[in-house]
């Protein structure tokens, strides 16, 4: 049997015009691209203390994408592999380690509820993720259930077109999960005050990650706030960004 997968992505692996672009091109489909509704937040501290997208299972629901793999899988070890070439583009690295997660984050699986999956191809993944003494742990905000299950599998629902409403018409996907930073003692996701702030004050242009973000069709529930701080408070910021 074979089986389609997709990559779901929601930042820079999508519009990276560095080594991610050699990734895209030698591993996935340009012409089966879908713009998907999915969970997402800016929730993750990164360079100067501006923030990345991470997936929340409490946030209201943004905008993806996802791009079908060129090769379909027919085993394990194919889902594997597959998994291990997106972990490579996350981390700017080669694949010779064979590594599909570090301290700060991992790759996970979904699966589509309507496909008939091999159980030798979920037990194979299942096999692999346990092997991986760094895999998974993946902090959570308060009231957020575990985002990937000691077996690999994001606990999120199927995710639909944003146009059609329908299911993404792939059997798998593999999406690269970070960690965010949770702040304080509620362990709480940044405000949109803080993650205009960190763009406000920083100087390297790291606000171009948003702006990159709004410009290839990822959103999410709070640029709409995000980008009312900036022009507010830091202009010079915020004109940049559409």
């Amino acid at each position: 049997m074979e089986l389609n997968v997709g990559i779901l992505m929601i930042g820079s692996l999508y519009w990276d015009e560095g080594r991610r672009k050699d990734w895209r091109a030698a591993r996935l489909s340009a012409e089966s691209e879908y713009t998907i509704t999915a969970p997402i937040r800016y929730g993750r501290k990164s360079r100067g203390g501006t923030y990345t997208t991470v997936f929340s299972s409490s946030a209201p629901l943004g905008t993806a994408k996802v791009l079908r793999c060129k090769n379909p899988i027919g085993s394990a070890e194919e889902l594997i592999a597959e998994a291990e070439y997106l972990w490579m583009a996350e981390r700017l690295s080669d694949r010779a380690n064979h590594k599909i997660s570090a301290a700060w984050g991992c790759v996970a699986l979904l699966v589509n509820p309507a496909s008939q999956i091999p159980k030798s191809v979920i037990s194979g993944w299942d096999r692999h993720v346990r092997q991986a003494q760094d895999y998974g742990r993946v902090p959570q905000g308060p009231g957020e259930e575990p985002l990937v299950t000691d077996a690999g599998i994001m606990q999120l629902p199927w995710p639909l077109l944003l146009d059609q409403n329908i299911p993404v018409p792939v059997d798998l996907l593999l999406t690269s999960i970070t960690h965010p930073t949770l702040e304080g003692d509620a362990h709480s996701y940044a405000t949109p005050e803080a993650i205009a702030a960190g763009w406000g004050a920083d100087a390297s242009d790291e606000v171009r990650y948003f702006r990159n973000n709004r410009a290839h069709g990822i959103r999410t529930f709070e640029d709409d706030a995000i980008l009312e701080e900036l022009r507010r408070n830091f202009p010079q910021v915020g004109e940049t960004v559409a």
